[in-house]
């Protein structure tokens, strides 16, 4: 990996700390683009929050963010397609 765009996270998922690593090769990509992200499931939002961090870092600019399930109430503004329970 050539110069890495490195990102910490807490997550509430894995209930650990997480390390995103964005190689500076795909990060030249993002300069100047709008990104959606997209992720499986979202619950506190950190991870998306971390995702966006980077994007912005690389030099893109985040347009939308977009999960298919929902499990509690992430901090930040996610369109989903379903709830999952919190159990």
């Amino acid at each position: 990996m050539e110069d890495p765009i490195i990102q910490e996270v807490q997550t509430l998922t894995l209930g650990v700390g997480e390390v995103l690593w964005l190689d500076r090769r795909f990060a030249e990509k993002l300069l100047n683009q709008k990104v959606t992200l997209v992720s499986d499931v979202v619950s506190s939002g950190e991870t998306m929050k971390a995702m966006e961090k980077m994007v912005v870092r690389a030099g893109g600019q985040v347009v939308g963010r977009i999960a298919a399930f929902r499990q509690g109430n992430p901090s930040l503004e996610v369109a989903t397609v379903a709830e999952l329970p919190v159990l």
